[in-house]
């Protein structure tokens, strides 16, 4: 509840954790979304549904969109952050590492 609480009201730029993409899916969706070009007559939504599959999670259309746009100018590690950036699928299961390592200080760690 608290920290859906703070997600509403944006406290702190808090935000819930989203998916991590895996390792093994960053070079299929890089591959199938961005390095290469969708087809002529493909209908608009095709690279997003072959990036949600890729990745195996809901991802946003327009931050989709201006990566597939800027994929020829940016690196790697570039076309990794920009596919985590965006990802919209909330990962409930880290809710609370989220919360601890946003709002407890470091020396908060030393007990564990």
């Amino acid at each position: 509840m608290i920290a859906a609480g703070l997600a509403v009201t944006a406290k702190d730029g808090y935000h819930l954790p989203h998916k991590i993409i895996s390792e093994r899916a960053y070079p299929a969706a890089i591959l199938k979304v961005v390095r290469r070009p969708p087809p002529r007559n493909s209908p608009p939504d095709s690279a997003l549904k072959e990036a949600t599959e890729a990745v195996g999670a809901k991802l946003s259309p327009a931050k989709l969109a201006a990566l597939v746009k800027d994929a020829p100018k940016l690196d790697d590690a570039a076309l990794r952050a920009r596919l985590q950036d965006a990802v919209t699928e909330n990962d409930y299961d880290n809710v609370i590492t989220s919360l601890v390592t946003k709002y407890c200080r470091p020396a908060c760690w030393d007990w564990l």
